[in-house]
This record gives C-alpha cells, sequence and structure tokens, in this order.
C-alpha cells in the first residue's frame, strides 16, 4: 500500500512538471535543455572533471604530435575547447568521447555507493555519503558538466563536515577548489 501511495505522489509531481510542457508541445525542448547532448561534453567554461583533463592531454598530444612531425599542423582542430563558446569538438589524437561513454563512466563511478547503500542503509550519514559520492562520480564524469554542478557536492558534504574531522578537511578543500571554479562567473562590469 504504501509504495503504491509513493508511486501516485511521483506520478502526480511528474505529471504537475511535465504536464504543461506536454500540453503546449514544449517537451522536446524540455529535454533537449535536461540532456544537451548537442552542446558538446564540456562547457564553455570547463569544469574541473575528467573530460577537462583529457580535453587537455588531446591538446598536449596534438601539439608534442605537431612539434615531432608526427602530426601534420593542417590535422590540428580549429575550434577551440576554451573559446567561451557551446560547441561540438572532436579529438585531435585521443579518441573522441560520446554521450554513451560518459554515461557509462558515470555509472560505474556511482555504482559502489549504491550498492553498499542497498546493502547496509544504516543511517543518514550513510545516505548523505552516497548522495556526496553520486554527485561527485557524475560531476567528474558527467556530459556537458556546469562548473556550477560543484555545490551539488558542496553543500550535502557540509552536512557532514559538521560532525567529523575527516569530512570537514575534505569540505575545506572541495569547497575551496569549487568556489575557485566558480570566480568566470561573477558578473563583472567589462561582462556586460
Amino acid at each position: 500500500m504504501r509504495l503504491l501511495q509513493l508511486g501516485l505522489v511521483v506520478a502526480f509531481v511528474f505529471a504537475a512538471s511535465f504536464g504543461p510542457f506536454l500540453a503546449m508541445g514544449q517537451l522536446n525542448q524540455v529535454l533537449m535543455r535536461l540532456f544537451p547532448f548537442r552542446r558538446g561534453l564540456c562547457h564553455a567554461y570547463w569544469a574541473p572533471n575528467f573530460w577537462a583533463l583529457y580535453n587537455f592531454a588531446d591538446k598536449l598530444a596534438a601539439l608534442a604530435g605537431t612539434k615531432l612531425q608526427f602530426l601534420d599542423s593542417s590535422v590540428l582542430s580549429k575550434s577551440s575547447m576554451t573559446a567561451g563558446l557551446v560547441q561540438e569538438y572532436s579529438h585531435t589524437v585521443l579518441p573522441s568521447v560520446t554521450p554513451a561513454v560518459t554515461f557509462a563512466c558515470t555509472v560505474l563511478s556511482i555504482l559502489p555507493s549504491l550498492i553498499h547503500l542497498w546493502i547496509q542503509p544504516s543511517n543518514e550519514r550513510t545516505f548523505l555519503r552516497c548522495l556526496v559520492s553520486c554527485a561527485f562520480g557524475s560531476f567528474i564524469f558527467g556530459w556537458h558538466v556546469h562548473e556550477k554542478a560543484i555545490l551539488l557536492i558542496i553543500i550535502p558534504l557540509s552536512l557532514l563536515a559538521v560532525g567529523s574531522r575527516a569530512d570537514a578537511k575534505v569540505f575545506l578543500l572541495l569547497a575551496f577548489i569549487g568556489h575557485y571554479s566558480l570566480f568566470p562567473l561573477i558578473f563583472t562590469q567589462a561582462g556586460q
């Protein structure tokens, strides 16, 4: 009976959220915003995640390949991953990454936490740790991750930091790095 009640609540929230878009024929627009697969692997301002390092490694390999004359300079991509534009980008040396690869990496990174929570659902702290771990996996391996997504990790981690010195150390380091990565979003007079 409780499962049915929960299912009805979820169905009502889903209908209330997506019903207007469905009625106006705009559901496709919502799905394109939720799953921006046409917008490229990285956002215009890179989130400090695995794919930023992957892109950097591709650029270094391409530059080294041209310097050592393994690659012709005409093969180098004319588009820039750091131009501040949202666009698709093809890697020069390393294989280009597809949404399916990022999905698989994300699922594999969060699966241990989910299994642990499923087997040993002990208390709220375990749930919070799982939430932080899953948010971290999504941030590190997700497709087109915005830099502000780091807040999805920092906020629940702040609740854990209150109760544990080890969690507080992780929180301070992550909060410092995370907030530093948000600096490009600060509005400046020159940005008008």
